[in-house]
């Protein structure tokens, strides 16, 4: 399986003197089949192989690759339950960012996720 990057694009401001939307800097999609599966993100593997698992593909499936728009190089590959679980951490400035543990976003700190 093969997961498309694209460049996100800001659609809600004015087409510049080409024609064309702005993309947004860091921001990407992630594609499978020509179908998003996952819009704007940071890091549109790992996130797109969590919308995968989401949809109920096997997490030892091995043959998901990542792409870039447009091209036939493969950038990263693995399982799909072995990159669901990672995050990019950012570390300080100069020090290059590092796989990481992924935990779901529990809410501002000091919310109560049980709150109305």
């Amino acid at each position: 399986m093969i997961i498309i990057i694209a460049r996100a694009w800001k659609k809600e401001c004015e087409e510049d003197e080409l024609g064309e939307y702005p993309n947004i800097p860091g921001l990407y999609h992630a594609l499978v089949n020509d179908k998003i599966i996952v819009r704007s993100t940071r890091q549109p593997f790992l996130d797109g192989c969590r919308a995968l698992l989401a949809q109920g593909y096997d997490p030892k499936e091995i043959a998901v690759i990542m792409r870039h728009e447009n091209s036939t190089t493969d950038s990263l590959r693995g399982p799909i339950g072995e990159a669901a679980k990672l995050t990019v951490k950012e570390r300080a400035k100069g020090n290059a960012p590092v796989f990481a543990k992924w935990q779901p976003y529990a809410g501002p700190k000091g919310s109560n996720s049980d709150a109305p």
